[in-house]
């Protein structure tokens, strides 16, 4: 892919440029080169990362591991997967792919006896939203999300991943809302549902074992 550079004139960027949230703010959010703004998406994803790795962490309590560094991966790619979808309203095979390349030899190793229970989760998961994109005709959603669903039912294995899919469109639900009212969007716009996907996977991980104890599963 090469080095980083600056989507205005190109410039190649060097380390100062590339500091997380510390060059950001020394650059006064331009670029060093031609002074065009610096767009807040860069230190938002630098925010979200910092804070999903820090939370694996204290959350998995261990050293550096397999495990940590797995979960570490897949939080990586999911917010990739967030920021894409959002800004381009397409989930990209080929992060999808590499989690599923990744996770599949994780399992293999660690728990192979959730394998085939985790695989089957996530074939109940992409039939469920390829059922809804049907009903919809593809306004409610895409195949990326449909697809997306497989991952995160094979991440999560169930009920984990049913708690992941309520929080996504409880949280879907509440934006839509919010944008409604607010005079942002029009009923009936598409909003892309893949960040809520991740927000949900994000919630289950986390408060799963939590949640699924008031949830009707």
């Amino acid at each position: 892919m090469g080095r980083s550079f600056c989507p205005s004139c190109k410039h190649k960027l060097n380390w100062r440029d590339l500091i997380p949230l510390i060059s950001f703010f020394v650059l006064g959010r331009k670029c060093r080169y031609c002074r065009v703004s610096i767009s807040l998406r860069y230190p938002l994803v630098e925010i979200m990362t910092g804070v999903a790795f820090i939370a694996i962490f204290l959350f998995l309590g261990s050293a550096l591991n397999t495990t940590l560094l797995f979960w570490l991966f897949i939080a990586s790619c999911l917010i990739a997967v967030f920021w894409i979808d959002r800004e381009q309203g397409i989930i990209p095979d080929e992060l999808l792919i590499l989690m599923l390349l990744v996770a599949m030899p994780f399992f293999l190793t660690v728990s192979p006896s959730l394998v085939i229970p985790h695989l089957a989760t996530g074939m109940v998961s992409f039939l469920f939203f390829l059922g809804i994109v049907g009903v919809t005709r593809g306004r409610g959603m895409g195949m990326g999300d449909v697809k997306l669903a497989f991952v995160m039912g094979f991440l999560l294995g169930y009920p984990n991943v049913v708690v992941a899919f309520y929080a996504a469109f409880l949280t879907g639900a509440a934006l839509s809302i919010i944008l409604i009212i607010a005079k942002k969007k029009k009923l009936g716009d598409a909003i892309a549902f893949g960040p809520f996907l991740v927000i949900g996977f994000f919630i289950a991980f986390f408060l799963g074992d939590a949640l699924k104890g008031i949830l009707p599963l």
